[in-house]
């Protein structure tokens, strides 16, 4: 990844920010950068509830401990595969979770590895909130949404914050809905968008099967 899209200072800016906070709250909502509310587990219902993901290989990029681990098991996945930035996290999530066959959480920097494992749904929570020092939100998220997708077997999954807000926190990145939809359309003619569960985030999903019936104009395959 150009470097004028996410930054050597940004790496630097995220790494101090999540050790940090790991090391206040430990394993905890709080050192993920979600706050006290306790709402992980709807987010995780979002963003998985869209795909059937029995049998699945599941890619969850910027995992954090490794949390959604036991949603995509309840929900008879093959694999579950964890990118992490953080070692602290990943060390913690191998502890969590390293037992089970299915799971594995690995150390891996998105923004300078472009190699991603094949899978079948890829799942992005929180990677895309925080503000860039120097580099580039939209030419991040484009990036990341791009070789997400040439990777999966099915569909991407991602949450943002909109940018319809009445409060902005100068760290936080509010993403247009619009815009993040015009890249998801480059990607596929299949998009859906969520934005009725929090009033200041959304959920955006994009199925790698986009065709369609051409007498009904209905796509061919339903998600399920």
């Amino acid at each position: 990844m150009n470097d004028s899209i996410f930054s050597a200072e940004d790496r630097e800016s995220v790494r101090n920010r999540y050790t940090k906070r790991f090391s206040e709250h430990g394993h905890s909502e709080k050192s993920l950068g979600w706050g006290e509310k306790g709402r992980q587990q709807l987010r995780y219902h979002i963003l998985s509830n869209y795909w059937n993901l029995t049998d699945k290989t599941v890619l969850d990029i910027g995992a954090g401990f490794g949390d959604f681990f036991p949603v995509a098991h309840d929900k008879g996945i093959k694999k579950y595969i964890g990118l992490e930035f953080m070692k602290d996290f990943v060390l913690k999530g191998q502890e969590l979770y390293g037992d089970n066959p299915d799971f594995s959480i690995l150390e891996h920097d998105i923004s300078s590895s472009p190699d991603l494992p094949a899978n079948d749904v890829t799942l992005i929570s929180g990677l895309f909130n925080f503000k860039l020092v120097t580099g580039e939100n939209y030419a991040f998220i484009e990036d990341v949404l791009q070789r997400s997708f040439e990777k999966c077997n099915v569909g991407v999954s991602a949450n943002f914050v909109t940018n319809r807000v009445d409060f902005c926190d100068p760290v936080m990145f509010y993403a247009d809905p619009s815009k993040i939809i015009s890249i998801a359309l480059n990607l596929s003619r299949k998009v859906s968008l969520v934005h009725d569960y929090f009033p200041f985030e959304y959920t955006l999903h994009i199925s790698k099967d986009d065709s369609f019936d051409k007498k009904t104009s209905v796509f061919c395959r339903p998600v399920k």
